[in-house]
């Protein structure tokens, strides 16, 4: 939810900004997030109390692969050449399609908190969070790092509500993270 809502935010800038990056690799890159996320996606909605060691694992592992795909395409990202407006017009689809695979995840993700909690494993969930936060951080400052600076001033502010919103979701779990140990 936080995550494709800013990348759909500073794709946004990216368009409506005089000078833009590469949309072939920025598309590129956005899909390979897209398809991370969604198979990340598949093993939240799996997740159960019967299958809770297992698909948590997988789901680390998923977590990771998202990392991987936003790590790289900020590095692609950053060294793809830059491109006219009308090439970058072309970008609004995809972060539609990033922006509601990052929304579904995410919810989806917060329908399983009990489970999750109720396995004693918050603390790995928060750290695939912090790692999420932190490669997504890097893509949309790949993305925005070659803007105009009026544009480039969005930069901080879309930094702060990516932290803002990874620290919302973190929030929702380490609530209850004492209480899951007490009860154990």
């Amino acid at each position: 939810m936080k995550l494709l809502a800013i990348l759909s935010a500073v794709l946004g800038l990216t368009l409506a900004s005089p000078v833009k990056r590469d949309p072939d690799t920025i598309s590129v890159t956005g899909k390979a997030i897209t398809a991370a996320l969604n198979e990340l996606d598949v093993a939240i909605v799996a997740l159960t109390a019967e299958n809770v060691a297992t698909q948590l694992d997988q789901m680390d592992t998923l977590s990771q692969a998202v990392v991987a795909a936003l790590e790289s395409g900020a590095t692609k990202v950053a060294a793809s050449p830059k491109t006219e407006l009308s090439g970058a017009l072309a970008l609004a689809e995809g972060s539609q399609a990033l922006t509601g695979a990052a929304n579904k995840t995410l919810s989806d993700l917060l329908l399983k908190k009990d489970v999750i909690v109720a396995s004693g494993r918050v603390d790995e969930v928060l750290a695939q969070l912090d790692a999420q936060q932190a490669g997504t951080t890097k893509y949309v400052e790949a993305i925005i790092g070659n803007l105009p600076s009026i544009a480039s001033q969005f930069a901080g502010r879309a930094v702060g509500a990516i932290t803002s919103l990874f620290d919302k979701a973190a929030a929702q779990f380490g609530t209850d993270a004492p209480a899951a140990a007490a009860g154990a």
